[in-house]
């Protein structure tokens, strides 16, 4: 499926990737390899092609985050970013304040020797 073989392509793209031995590389991988390799899109319902698509994102996050918890271990903290834009903006203040709340927790992890990955 061309959307894993991108989302693997995007993963070895990924700083931190060469850092990765062989074994680590193919732990990590593996979810999104095995859906790149599942076979073609023409033998598969058009349902299950939509989950398989719909699945893909998520699979890449988790192969990034747990990437980088191998390289840089317990310092890697997670920032949901939505949760500074729920309900929506509808001003330039709503918005300066999201993203004012935003950078006041990274700075705050940052500040304390961790290293940020914002979903």
């Amino acid at each position: 499926m061309t959307a894993y073989c991108e989302a693997l392509d995007k993963l070895h793209a990924t700083p931190g990737w060469e850092q990765l031995n062989e074994e680590q590389k193919q732990r990590v991988s593996a979810p999104l390899v095995t859906r790149a390799n599942s076979g073609s899109a023409t033998e598969q319902a058009i349902s299950l092609l939509r989950t398989e698509l719909d699945a893909c994102v998520g699979l890449l996050d988790k192969a990034i985050e747990e990437m980088l918890r191998l390289v840089d271990g317990s310092r890697i903290v997670r920032v949901s970013a939505t949760s500074y834009f729920t309900g929506g903006i509808e001003s330039e203040e709503q918005l300066d304040q999201a993203l004012t709340g935003l950078r006041e927790e990274c700075l705050e992890f940052i500040g304390a020797g961790k290293k940020v990955l914002v979903k």
